[in-house]
């Protein structure tokens, strides 16, 4: 499976670390690790849907909040060309979207074509960029679902 190589690779260079890999029925594979924050993180695989899936990557999220619209924004100008290229996410191998259900903030990633390992590795660098986003500008979030210190 190339996304568990994408994400073992990750772990073997301590990117993040517990990376445990589960399958799920229906052919799902359901991995966690932890990574920012020194937090558990849940990514699930649906290969048959070709979806990656980061459910609850941000808890208790109002959806008319000004911190969920710009999370919303980043993940949208992830395709545009307002975006440097090497951030870019490219339509053609991969397709980002959000949401936010029940109080908590998703991301999703739907693979296109034989792309898995871009996918992963996108995925990744648009929640770091997500975390970014939040330090700067909703710290204090941060702080309270995180522990992060809010200095």
């Amino acid at each position: 499976m190339i996304a568990t190589a994408a994400l073992q690779k990750y772990s073997d260079r301590g990117v993040f670390r517990g990376l445990k890999t589960a399958r799920r029925p229906g052919g799902r594979y359901e991995y966690t690790f932890s990574w920012l924050m020194q937090r558990s993180f849940t990514l699930s695989y649906d290969p048959a849907r070709r979806v990656l899936s980061f459910k609850n990557l941000f808890p208790h999220v109002n959806a008319r909040s000004s911190m969920a619209t710009a999370l919303r924004e980043v993940v949208a100008e992830r395709s545009t060309a307002r975006v440097p290229a090497h951030k870019r996410l490219d339509g053609r191998r991969a397709q980002a979207s959000c949401g936010i259900h029940g109080g908590s903030f998703s991301l999703t990633m739907r693979v296109r074509g034989e792309h898995e390992g871009y996918a992963v590795q996108r995925l990744l660098g648009l929640v770091n960029e997500l975390f970014l986003v939040l330090h700067e500008a909703f710290p204090d979030y941060l702080a309270a679902e995180f522990g992060l210190s809010s200095e």
